[in-house]
């Protein structure tokens, strides 16, 4: 990924978390997209974006995680996000807060716990 951009990835039982770390901005965007389109893989699985450590997302960066949306479910995925005000914030502005399932910890997404924010 981009060199202010860094990322963790778990996988386990059909899930795969990845933790980002950085901007999520057009300097990282095209790494991003291919790290998620890699853990979306073939198989159907549930991907959880953590992007509580995400400080600041521009167009490019809400343009990947449309994208990610979109595949995922052509695959019979699931696309969990993990975010804080700021992304959220992003989200309503341009109209997207609904299509997305928003969790409020990394843990009740996973779980996929509780009502989504």
């Amino acid at each position: 990924m981009a060199a202010d951009m860094t990322w963790h990835e778990e996988r386990g039982d059909g899930q795969v978390v990845l933790a980002v770390t950085g901007d999520l901005d057009i300097a990282s965007a095209a790494a991003f997209r291919d790290v998620g389109l890699r853990a979306l893989g073939i198989d159907p699985v549930t991907l959880v974006l953590d992007l509580t450590e995400v400080p600041f997302v521009d167009s490019s960066g809400i343009a990947v995680l449309v994208l990610l949306r979109r595949k995922a479910r052509n695959r019979r995925s699931e696309l969990r996000l993990v975010t804080h005000r700021r992304i959220d914030s992003v989200l309503r502005v341009t109209g997207l807060m609904q299509a997305f399932d928003i969790y409020p910890t990394r843990e009740a997404a996973v779980e996929g716990v509780g009502q989504p924010v």
